[in-house]
């Protein structure tokens, strides 16, 4: 099994409770794909964005991602929980965590500081969730590969769990290479 093999749209199918399950065997009982799954902007629309408030989330979460791309910063991954990766009809708000990185380099500490503080507004999290109804967390690529590693699975674990029906889900990851195709 590797890690962020794009998961094909036929073998994400959902438990009797509306959930991805955390993860996926072949029909041996064999693991095929464990949580998050790596998706395609097509295979996120096609079994999420099936009514209008979820095409609306979907829809605002394209704009988000544009919107990104548009300035200073380059996406690396997204990755999708909550409500939205799930059957429920009417999830309040998309769950998001964004791995980023400036698209210009960063030498030091000093212009690391000063990047931050002149792009503020790109990482207004109560302003996004008020424009875009998106519950975003950013997490910088800028310091040691063990940081981001241990960011993304405590957001992963956390967002992992259903509180609603106390156990475990699928939740969803989309790649910089996928981003690049979500008006196709």
């Amino acid at each position: 099994m590797e890690y962020f093999n794009e998961v094909p749209f036929e073998e994400l199918n959902f438990n009797n409770k509306g959930l991805l399950p955390s993860l996926i065997h072949d029909e041996d009982g064999v693991l095929k794909y464990s949580s998050p799954y790596e998706i395609s902007w097509q295979s996120l629309e096609l079994l999420f964005a099936h009514n209008t408030l979820r095409k609306r989330l979907s829809d605002n979460l394209c704009l988000l991602i544009s919107d990104l791309q548009n300035s200073e910063i380059h996406i690396a991954r997204i990755f999708i929980g909550g409500s939205f990766i799930s059957t429920k009809p009417d999830p309040d708000d998309l769950d998001i965590l964004i791995f980023w990185h400036p698209k210009e380099r960063i030498n030091n500490r000093q212009e690391l500081e000063g990047y931050l503080e002149s792009n503020a507004h790109l990482f207004d999290k109560e302003s996004i969730s008020k424009k875009y109804r998106i519950q975003v967390h950013f997490h910088g690529l800028l310091g040691p590969l063990d940081t981001a590693i241990n960011i993304a699975s405590k957001w992963t674990i956390l967002n992992s769990h259903s509180r609603e029906y106390d156990c475990l889900r699928g939740i969803i990851s989309i790649t910089h290479g996928n981003l690049n195709n979500i008006n196709n």
